[in-house]
């Protein structure tokens, strides 16, 4: 396994249901963030955006 899909797979994310492109993407954005309290936003933002079965733009 691979860093990426660990990471992915920690943030809830299924690369099976996602594109690669945009599953690493999200995880960039999320990961990319200074602040934790940032990153704890984003990852609430992706997760509700997931669940719903929509796409974020970032």
């Amino acid at each position: 396994m691979n860093n990426r899909s660990g990471k992915a797979r920690r943030l809830g994310l299924s690369s099976r249901r996602l594109a690669p492109g945009y599953t690493r993407n999200s995880v960039h954005w999320v990961m990319s963030a200074k602040q934790e309290k940032t990153r704890q936003q984003r990852l609430k933002i992706l997760i509700e955006a997931y669940a719903e079965g929509k796409k974020i733009h970032h």
